[in-house]
């Protein structure tokens, strides 16, 4: 095909192109317009609609307001005479204003008298119960009432003399339904097509149950097309008291929008007509300026997706929108190289640490090859005790050691070494290096940045603890996992040696952990634990292992490591937020001793020890003997140093004083019977002692 027919189908689609672009255009303008005039035109008809049932029931009201003031009706509510009835409520006096009910009811609103009529059939109706009801209102209402049997129009008037001077005897009530036939007369008389339904009818219509949805959320008036020919509008009705009572139904045929369509294809052939002419003006210069230099644009664009490379741009001469083309088309390719770089970066590295993640390394072992002999050298690192870090002190804690072992892992590796985080306490180390002792230097040199880091935060909580494994080989696809299997199960190893090491020095850790929170925590626990077992014995319990209750002695308020500095050093009262903070630490100290074998008989003590003996303790609110012996034990020796160490307050009690207010407490905070032995065990000896390990 020419150059030349390309161009001229190119323009014949520009111009086939144009032409949709502008029918889309005036459809979407010139139909958005008439949609608004149709919607318009719709709520105008819906509002005389509308008006027409409130002319109709305003009708109704005026019928019986003639009626209601009138002597003879006033007089009739006084004597109920049959005169009245005969000559007033006969088929005519119904049929004639086309009414269904005439009820009167006196000031008490009861039923004097009342007739139903049905139009239809030409015979009475029974009262409906409902409208009885309204009766009772005592007041003048007109609108809709909604009867099982259907919508209705009513219209109460008082009762007054022909002068319209009261007292009211009583009130008159008019009825109409406004049914099917009285529908079609309402509009006839507008004429216009709608139709009325009951708003909680369950056997609505689809179209009225969408039209009630739409009202019920604030979308008053409701419009929808029904079909291409008819657009109807929706509206509740309320009931005299306010509530939804009927669905008012409007239909409209579209004329104004088939009348308009015609201009518009009228208007678009004229648009195509001129757009040729002006596109044939144009072709000779479109050939010349625009398609060579696109064409040019096109092959530059196809060229650097066939080679997937985004570091390549487009070269394109002018200050035209081409050449503005162009540039933006350099500047997307930036962009995208910059996010792929970006995209690329955070696949392989922890979002954490900054180190390569797991994926990185799932990528390095699909790109070994499948043989080979070239050796590197692996190292496993784990992090001790991370676990019981993030139950103590929490998870930011936690990250904060990651990081910080990250850290040290990359100060420590050579520019041949790369380090990645495989799990949430695991590290491993790619070395480039097939000599085992390089890994072993590398080591080496880990352990000592660590024992370095642990010199220079001796006021952490816990120090940080490793575990290392190293393994070197042939780095392909068939020798690969029993190398990283080699260097995780020496990891493994190393971590249950010092698994049972830092079992062993747990407790010191936490003992100084907590007197570094909490400087009075030494003798405090010391001197419960001097106590506790000659207490014990005093109440004559022998169920109980020595060495468990010392260790609750010496580690009851062990969960205290995880509470922040400034809470466990204030003085003084505390706000109603710290104590909720300080009260935290009998669940921290419950979860560190569930982690702690030693720990582990006691750990329910540690929960429950601030527990009352009238239940006004915390955490669970036990109370009486609910709360394990020795934790009511503990209690009275806590608050006994407590005073007369003069801890938290700083004012301590003498040996009576503090006596005098455990007695005060006791059946309170501590067990009565507990109590009484603890003051004859204080009394009978041990006063002078008590005092002095108080000021020790």
């Amino acid at each position: 095909m020419t150059i030349r027919k390309k161009l001229l189908a190119l323009f014949l689609a520009i111009l086939i192109g144009a032409a949709a672009v502008m029918y889309a255009v005036t459809h979407m303008v010139l139909l958005r317009g008439l949609a608004e005039l149709e919607k318009v035109e719709v709520i105008e008809d819906l509002a005389r609609a509308a008006n027409v049932i409130a002319y109709d029931t305003a009708v109704l009201d005026d019928q019986a307001l003639d009626w209601a003031v009138w002597d003879d009706t006033y007089q009739f509510v006084v004597d109920g005479n049959r005169e009245y009835i005969a000559s007033n409520l006969e088929e005519t006096n119904f049929i004639s204003p086309k009414i269904n009910f005439i009820i009167f009811f006196d000031n008490e609103g009861k039923l004097v008298f009342g007739k139903g009529y049905d139009l239809e059939r030409r015979r009475e109706l029974p009262l409906p119960a409902s409208l009885l009801m309204l009766g009772r209102e005592n007041q003048r209402v007109k609108g809709i009432v909604m009867l099982p049997e259907g919508p209705l129009l009513v219209a109460i008037e008082p009762i007054l003399d022909s002068n319209g001077n009261g007292p009211a005897r009583g009130m008159l009530l008019f009825g109409r339904y406004l049914d099917d036939d009285r529908i079609k007369r309402l509009a006839d008389t507008v004429q216009l097509s709608f139709t009325v339904r009951p708003a909680n009818d369950p056997a609505l219509p689809e179209d009225f149950r969408q039209a009630r949805t739409a009202l019920e959320q604030g979308n008053s008036p409701f419009i929808t097309l029904l079909n291409d020919n008819t657009i109807a509008g929706y509206l509740i009705l309320p009931d005299i008291h306010g509530k939804p009572a009927v669905l008012l139904k409007l239909e409209d045929s579209r004329k104004l929008y088939w009348g308009v369509m015609p201009a518009i294809g009228y208007y678009l052939l004229a648009l195509m007509l001129v757009g040729f002419v002006v596109m044939a003006t144009a072709f000779w210069v479109v050939e010349r300026q625009v398609l060579d230099r696109l064409t040019a644009l096109a092959g530059g664009v196809a060229e650097i997706g066939a080679a997937s490379s985004l570091s390549r741009r487009l070269t394109i001469k002018g200050k035209d929108e081409l050449a503005d083309l162009a540039r933006a088309i350099n500047g997307m390719l930036a962009s995208l190289e910059q996010a792929e770089a970006q995209l690329r970066y955070c696949s392989i590295h922890d979002a954490l640490t900054g180190v390569y993640n797991r994926a990185f390394i799932e990528e390095w072992l699909r790109g070994l090859p499948e043989s080979g002999r070239r050796a590197i050298s692996v190292v496993f690192c784990d992090l001790d005790g991370l676990k019981l870090v993030n139950d103590i002190f929490g998870h930011n804690c936690g990250d904060e050691l990651i990081k910080a072992f990250a850290d040290l892992l990359r100060a420590c590796c050579p520019e041949n070494a790369a380090v990645a985080r495989v799990g949430g306490d695991e590290f491993v180390l790619i070395i480039n290096d097939d000599r085992p002792e390089a890994a072993e230097a590398i080591c080496t040199s880990i352990r000592a940045a660590v024992a370095e880091y642990n010199r220079s935060n001796r006021t952490a909580p816990l120090p940080l603890s490793i575990s290392l494994g190293t393994a070197t080989g042939l780095a392909n696809k068939e020798d690969i996992l029993s190398l990283l299997g080699q260097a995780d199960n020496a990891m493994y190893r190393e971590k249950f040696e010092r698994s049972r090491k830092l079992r062993r020095s747990f407790l010191p850790l936490l003992k100084k952990a907590l007197v570094a929170r909490d400087a009075s925590a030494n003798g405090h626990a010391r001197r419960l634990k001097n106590r506790i077992v000659e207490f014990a014995l005093a109440c004559g319990l022998t169920d109980f292992n020595p060495r468990d209750l010392k260790l609750f002695a010496l580690f009851h308020d062990i969960g205290k490591v995880g509470l922040p500095p400034d809470v466990l050093a204030k003085q003084g009262d505390l706000t109603p937020d710290e104590e909720e903070i300080m009260h935290r630490h009998v669940e921290i100290g419950f979860r560190i001793a569930l982690a702690v074998p030693d720990l582990l008989p006691i750990a329910d003590w540690i929960l429950k020890h601030h527990e009352w003996w009238n239940g006004g303790g915390y955490p669970l609110g036990f109370k009486g003997e609910e709360i394990p012996l020795p934790c009511r034990l503990l209690a009275i020796l806590d608050a006994y140093d407590n005073m007369t160490s003069g801890a938290p307050s700083g004012q301590a009690l003498s040996h009576d004083a503090a006596v005098e207010e455990i007695k005060n407490l006791a059946g309170i905070r501590f067990d009565p019977r507990l109590v009484d032995i603890f003051v004859d065990m204080m009394d009978g000896g041990n006063k002078e002692e008590a005092s002095g390990d108080a000021r020790a």
